[in-house]
């Protein structure tokens, strides 16, 4: 196997690890989007972002911040 090839299967791999992103409604109505980020060797930060109108957009946001997260460690 190539280099290459090993290098593209390994990101790939890496993006399709099941997802930490989970979202709570706040006491406004809003929701809040949680992520997780890793920092190097000091392991992970959890981040969060508030402010959507539903669920389902507070976790396609936190689940393409942590795909992008993800992608720039790997």
């Amino acid at each position: 196997m190539n280099d290459e090839h090993t290098d593209a299967t390994s990101k790939t791999e890496c993006a399709f690890r099941p997802t930490a992103v989970t979202s709570t409604c706040g006491s406004d109505g809003r929701w809040v989007a949680h992520w997780v980020e890793n920092v190097g060797r000091a392991g992970e930060v959890v981040k969060s972002r508030g402010g959507f109108e539903t669920e389902g957009e507070a976790l396609a946001f936190g689940r393409k911040l942590e795909l992008i997260s993800r992608l720039n460690r790997c």
